[in-house]
């Protein structure tokens, strides 16, 4: 299996790293594979799981629907 040697760690990093590993019962080795594969690979949405998540927070948040008329609007107020 391949091996990575990775140099000039900040210190910080590597404690957070090493509270994490300790946390989830991994070695310091198994905790940066854990996070370096759940960075790299791509997660699948679901569509319908994604606008439910988007209509709950859109009730809680109050604001007015996204509309043409509120982005001219903003337009001629300057705004990009």
């Amino acid at each position: 299996m391949p091996a990575i040697t990775i140099k000039n760690i900040p210190p910080l990093l590597y404690e957070r790293i090493k509270k994490n590993a300790a946390l989830n019962y991994r070695s310091i080795n198994n905790e940066i594979i854990y996070w370096l594969q759940r960075s790299l690979t791509p997660s699948a949405t679901d569509p319908d799981e994604l606008l439910s998540r988007i209509e709950q927070l859109h009730s809680v948040i109050s604001i007015p629907p996204l509309t043409e008329e509120l982005l001219e609007q903003a337009r001629r107020q300057g705004r990009p």
